[in-house]
């Protein structure tokens, strides 16, 4: 974070991290993708390490720039819920536990935890979660009560049919889902190719690879 922001310092001096860009992390599925479970917890730990960056960067304290990640092999609502409560126990809980005889708490020597709390972005071409991902958020929604859901919809034919079911779970609980369609492409050729897929879906374009940088709408 400390090289992006040194590199391209005027960009983002223009352009204001979590007003203009966000920037959104990608760790692994430590289920899944078994030999890199342990950049799951360094992605989860890495998240206020990055976010005082930000702060001192901009002068402002705290800054919430970083707050949600993209976790890939998502097959149930249990899976969205097992990383908010792991940021929580890890990060959250830990950072005010006492670390001395004296009481001093890990917070008052490192800092506070920024987020307090941390969304995850699902992200699967699995049919089984396409075609009930309705459902999945749907549960997710009741049990957790999130300000918002963001979805990453895989799988062009099959994403036309999530995008109807996530609309209709936004409708009947008044909560706002944002889906993101993925594509391996150039921009020129995306926005002439996959965008045509998608005529009457309002869409924005954004970067792929581990970090993703969007725009905002």
């Amino acid at each position: 974070m400390r090289k992006l922001l040194t590199k391209y310092g005027e960009y983002f001096s223009k352009n204001k991290l979590s007003e203009y860009v966000f920037l959104t992390l990608r760790p692994p599925n430590p289920l899944i993708e078994v030999s890199s479970k342990k950049i799951f917890l360094e992605t989860l730990e890495y998240m206020p390490k990055h976010n005082d960056g930000i702060s001192s960067f901009y002068n402002e304290h705290p800054t919430l720039s970083i707050f949600e990640k993209i976790l890939p092999f998502i097959i149930s609502h249990v899976d969205l819920v097992r990383v908010r409560e792991t940021y929580r126990k890890v990060i959250t809980e830990s950072i005010n536990e006492k670390i001395d005889y004296y009481g001093l708490k890990l917070r008052e020597l490192v800092g506070k935890a920024c987020p307090v709390e941390t969304e995850a972005i699902p992200l699967t071409k699995d049919l089984n979660f396409l075609t009930t991902c309705d459902q999945i958020l749907a549960t997710y929604i009741e049990l957790v009560s999130p300000s918002y859901v963001r979805v990453f919809v895989a799988a062009t034919l099959l994403a036309k049919l999530a995008l109807s079911k996530l609309r209709t779970v936004e409708a009947h609980s008044s909560m706002k889902i944002y889906p993101i369609i993925g594509a391996r492409m150039s921009l020129l050729i995306y926005a002439k190719g996959n965008v045509k897929s998608y005529v009457g879906y309002k869409l924005r374009i954004q970067s792929t690879g581990n970090t993703i940088l969007t725009g905002k709408s």
